[in-house]
């Protein structure tokens, strides 16, 4: 990643590869399960502890349409972003077993 060019997380891209991996969790089409499970969780957490405000708002949000640039900051939300966001919670919500919270941090600390 080049954190020079791009030096801002971004929600919008993580939320929608979290729901794909977890969609297809959910309907048996990814495997290994493990290896994705892994890295839904990964995500997750990533989404759960950066994005997610501790007020309830979604962060990191590029503009709708905007290339990735420098356009945007932790604050930056959007209808499109936070609905992204929901719907990779609504996809994780699903997984069975549930994600533990162990797992979640373990894997996003080792980042």
């Amino acid at each position: 990643m080049n954190t020079t060019g791009y030096p801002v997380a971004e929600t919008t891209g993580t939320a929608s590869f979290t729901y794909a991996m977890a969609w297809g969790l959910n309907n048996d089409m990814l495997l290994p399960a493990p290896q994705y499970r892994t890295a839904v969780a990964k995500a997750w957490g990533w989404l759960t502890s950066v994005a997610l405000h501790t007020d309830g708002r979604v962060g990191n949000c590029q503009p709708g349409g905007a290339a990735p640039a420098n356009n945007f900051d932790a604050n930056s939300t959007s209808d499109f972003c936070v609905g992204q966001f929901l719907l990779a919670a609504a996809e994780v919500s699903r997984l069975e077993p549930p994600l533990s919270s162990a797992l979640l941090l373990s894997t996003y600390q080792t980042a």
